[in-house]
């Protein structure tokens, strides 16, 4: 098994180890390191205790349900019929600095929490993504103004979300520099399109690849500066 390399970021050790190890144990070895800060980050910042019996029983459940969640096609929202109800779905994407869709995620949660909830959990979540992949540098842009204005400390937080934008924040300390800007719903297609993901998959999931066309279409209007206009 190939050593991890400290001087480097996870997402380059993950790309050393695609030359060596197999997908399926690379997806347990990435799972089982992410739950590993995951779990470094509650011990230290909420003070949250963690069994080594604890976490094993995450990252197996996380692993399980992750297998369950590739069962499912990435399809177009239009054409899913499966959709959960009395949720409210999240989703976010990454980009690189051309544009290129390197992450994508989307969850449901139920109803009993807020849209406003919902947005907030997107923005903290797409936060540990980028972390995840080692991104030091980053560009927020979200179209819920109350989440952009919280984070931002122009509004007063509302109470619903405090206790998200707070750890929000807390991860943005880790950066070099960060930035987060409001734009308008029809500049926010890609991440709106895992939105509606969400409506289909009650667990976390993640895509590293094989974005859907419809997606891929919205990635590639967006690097090629196509406009949008609002209705």
């Amino acid at each position: 098994m190939p050593s991890f390399d400290p001087d480097l970021d996870l997402y380059s050790n993950i790309q050393n180890l695609k030359q060596n190890v197999s997908t399926e144990n690379l997806e347990k070895i990435t799972i089982g390191w992410w739950f590993i800060w995951f779990i470094r980050n509650s011990v230290t910042f909420k003070q949250e205790s963690f069994s080594s019996s604890q976490a094993c029983i995450l990252i197996r459940n996380f692993i399980k349900n992750w297998r369950n969640s590739l069962n499912h096609d990435m399809d177009d929202p239009s054409q899913t019929t499966n959709n959960l109800e009395n949720v409210n779905p999240f989703g976010f994407i990454i980009r690189d600095e051309k544009g290129e869709l390197i992450l994508a995620e989307a969850k449901a949660i139920h109803n009993s929490y807020s849209i406003l909830q919902a947005e907030a959990m997107g923005l903290r979540e797409g936060l540990k993504g980028a972390l995840f992949l080692g991104i030091k540098n980053l560009i927020i842009e979200g179209d819920n103004l109350v989440v952009v204005n919280s984070i931002n400390r122009v509004w007063q937080i509302p109470w619903e979300i405090n206790n998200i934008i707070c750890d929000a924040e807390m991860d943005l300390t880790t950066l070099e520099s960060f930035s987060v800007r409001h734009c308008f719903r029809e500049a926010n297609q890609a991440a709106d399109f895992m939105a509606n993901q969400g409506h289909t998959t009650p667990d976390l999931r993640y895509w590293f690849s094989s974005f859907a066309p419809p997606l891929s279409l919205i990635i590639r209007k967006d690097a090629l500066g196509w406009p949008t206009s609002r209705a």
